[in-house]
């Protein structure tokens, strides 16, 4: 119960003035799906919003169909408007042993196919080059 209060105060300091009752429900990511592999710079978990949570590990299963997954470098960031709404995401594509897939030269077409799976989802990337996804739906306009 103590440790439901605290992220229910985390939560309310995080979105300032809303109330409990308006912060969105957030999902620990690798609590939801063990196979995400998480590489985060802060921190070891992951926290998105449910449904944004909920199109990720969408896009998980179908990279895992042809025996690789996600690797999270980066999501929920209080500091950075997007990442502090829990809505965006830096991802790489790995294999088996966790070796990122090249997504330039000769990888290009494991750029284009990250991107679609992305995007058909409800995703969408700012910048070219980059794994970073924010959630088209929730994001701010």
């Amino acid at each position: 119960m103590l440790k439901k209060n605290l992220i229910g105060f985390l939560l309310v300091c995080l979105w300032g003035a809303e109330s409990l009752g308006d912060a969105p429900t957030l999902m620990d990511l690798k609590k939801a799906d063990f196979s995400f592999l998480v590489e985060l710079k802060v921190g070891s978990r992951c926290f998105l919003r449910n449904e944004v949570g909920e199109a990720l590990i969408r896009v998980q299963k179908v990279f895992q169909l042809t025996g690789h997954r996600l690797k999270l470098l980066k999501c929920y960031v209080p500091t950075e408007r997007e990442f502090s709404e829990a809505i965006a995401v830096v991802v790489q594509v790995v294999d088996k042993q966790g070796a990122i897939l090249p997504m330039t030269g000769l990888g290009k077409s494991n750029r284009k196919r990250l991107w679609w799976e992305m995007e058909k989802e409800g995703f969408t990337t700012h910048s070219e080059g980059t794994g970073f996804f924010s959630y088209r739906a929730l994001s701010p306009k």
